[in-house]
């Protein structure tokens, strides 16, 4: 299991990174933003310090928090 640390509303978690894909930008045919400006599209799931699913935790994401997390998933998938 790929985890990193990382906290929510305070509270030390751990986030388990599902996946991360990448995709090269598409200038000519893009047929959405990311299509047209490629990047990151990563998937991941709130667990806590024992690596149990902690959805209660989940729950107390904010947009900050996704955002933040999002770039922490995108970092350690391009540092491999």
């Amino acid at each position: 299991m790929n985890t990193i640390s990382s906290k929510i509303a305070g509270i030390p978690c751990l986030i388990e990174i599902l996946s991360c894909i990448y995709i090269p930008a598409d200038r000519l045919t893009g047929a959405s933003d990311i299509d047209y400006h490629g990047g990151y599209i990563p998937e991941w799931q709130v667990r806590d310090r024992k690596g149990y699913n902690a959805g209660w935790l989940g729950k107390k994401l904010t947009d900050k928090d996704v955002d933040r997390i999002d770039h922490e998933v995108i970092e350690w998938y391009n540092c491999r």
